[in-house]
């Protein structure tokens, strides 16, 4: 049996399988989150959807504090390392990874995410072009499935 607990926006908590994994954890600055981000005082896996910062919002503190696994794209997992971030997971679209008995996995869904272009410019030029990027993940825990869209 999983709890799942959302923080408003796209952070939630999900209780699963003896483990709390984070998702999209911006707590702080998020006028409807329940919790501060120092308020949370274990977490086994925190996931970011993509760099906005009403996503990726607190993964960092909460990673140094917890010593939470840090899960989420190659780029922005190379930039959590950049950041001094110890335990980290880098996924590509399709990718999978499991910790600690909880799988998760990427699938592509579109949004923008200016960390995957080498340089602001080729952010914009995406905006310009129509085009963009994101991701939406899938928590698995044997054969229980749960997937979820961002915003």
């Amino acid at each position: 049996m999983a709890e799942i607990t959302w923080f408003g926006h796209a952070a939630f908590k999900i209780e699963i399988a003896n483990k709390i994994v984070l998702i999209d954890p911006w707590l702080d600055g998020n006028p409807v989150s329940p919790v501060k981000a120092s308020e949370i005082t274990n977490a086994d896996i925190v996931y970011v959807t993509h760099d906005h910062d009403d996503h990726l919002g607190d993964a960092f503190s909460l990673c140094k504090r917890t010593n939470a696994t840090f899960v989420a794209t190659v780029e922005l997992s190379d930039y959590a390392e950049e950041n001094d971030i110890k335990n980290v997971a880098g996924l590509n679209i399709g990718g999978s990874v499991e910790i600690e008995g909880v799988k998760l996995s990427v699938v592509q869904a579109f949004h923008t995410s200016p960390k995957g272009c080498a340089n602001r410019s080729c952010h914009r030029r995406r905006r310009q072009n129509g085009l963009s990027r994101w991701r939406h993940w899938n928590l698995w825990r044997h054969a229980t499935y749960w997937r979820t869209l961002q915003t």
